[in-house]
């Protein structure tokens, strides 16, 4: 089991927006809120602790012995000059314990008060890695397919399937009511 470790109880954001990544190909959204996080004046706001079974797929040898490896770790940061939550996984989970961790980000979203969370993707495409990439939008909510987003010249994903957490995150949003937006980067 799982759990959250609150380290700020409060914040001064009325109604944050929560921006979330895991490790994906690509390292889109992984590399998004970790750029996000280091640039932005953060602090630590909550983690969630994962039971160290969950993750293991192996152990790490060294000098002949065989231990397990450390649990991946997944915590939120908060940047107060932008009202912006930065959720940061480093391991992607499937099965079960895939949607127990997307639950806990989404119990901290509500928590916190997060009615809007942003992740990323790669969006594999025939096309040379010379070419600038392209940016792409998939909603979980037909009323954020907005204007804005095509004068920022990012375009709606018109089918296909996201996996991973990234995209999953996207239904299991809509389920509590929360908006949610992917965005893809269009890779070689």
């Amino acid at each position: 089991m799982s759990e959250i470790k609150i380290y700020k109880n409060t914040i001064e954001a009325a109604n944050p927006v929560m921006i979330a990544g895991w490790p994906g190909m690509g390292s889109v959204a992984s590399g998004v809120v970790n750029y996000l996080r280091r640039k932005l004046k953060t602090v630590r706001l909550a983690e969630i602790k994962l039971d160290p079974l969950h993750t293991l797929d192996s152990v790490v040898v060294e000098d002949g012995v065989a231990t397990f490896p450390v649990s991946p770790q997944n915590a939120f940061y908060y940047a107060k000059s932008a009202d912006l939550i930065i959720f940061e996984g480093e391991a992607q989970l499937a099965g079960q314990a895939g949607i127990e961790l997307l639950n806990k980000v989404l119990d901290v979203a509500q928590q916190f008060n997060s009615k809007k969370i942003y992740t990323a993707a790669a969006f594999p495409a025939p096309v040379s890695y010379k070419e600038k990439p392209q940016v792409y939008s998939a909603v979980n909510k037909k009323s954020l397919s907005s204007d804005v987003l095509l004068k920022l010249g990012v375009n709606p994903m018109e089918e296909g399937h996201i996996s991973g957490l990234n995209g999953l995150l996207l239904g299991f949003a809509r389920d509590r009511n929360i908006d949610a937006v992917c965005l893809l980067a269009t890779m070689p």
